[in-house]
């Protein structure tokens, strides 16, 4: 467990691929059997999956830069389809592009 618990950090702050984790697929099964909410995504920039863990209340993101002129970090926010449907009272505030 030792070895997931430092996975487990990285993958909260980060999004990373399997080979930056140094794990394989069944990693991933394991830890989304013991309850933590991995997320995977292609990230067209380094042409591969990217993992990351979302915590209670946080959205899927693609993290966009680290570098812009205040040092601030741009995240474009992602909406899943299954979050969206017709009768919730949130669905006429989301705008899609």
């Amino acid at each position: 467990m030792k070895k997931y618990n430092q996975i487990i950090k990285k993958m909260e702050k980060n999004q990373l691929t399997l080979k930056q984790l140094k794990l394989t697929t069944d990693d991933i099964v394991f830890l989304k059997s013991i309850g933590y909410k991995v997320k995977d995504q292609y990230d067209p920039r380094v042409r591969d999956y990217v993992y990351y863990i979302v915590k209670g209340g946080d959205m899927a993101y693609i993290k966009i830069s680290e570098g812009l002129k205040k040092k601030e970090e741009v995240k474009l926010k992602l909406l899943e389809i299954s979050d969206m449907h017709c009768g919730c009272k949130n669905f006429d505030k989301v705008r899609l592009r």
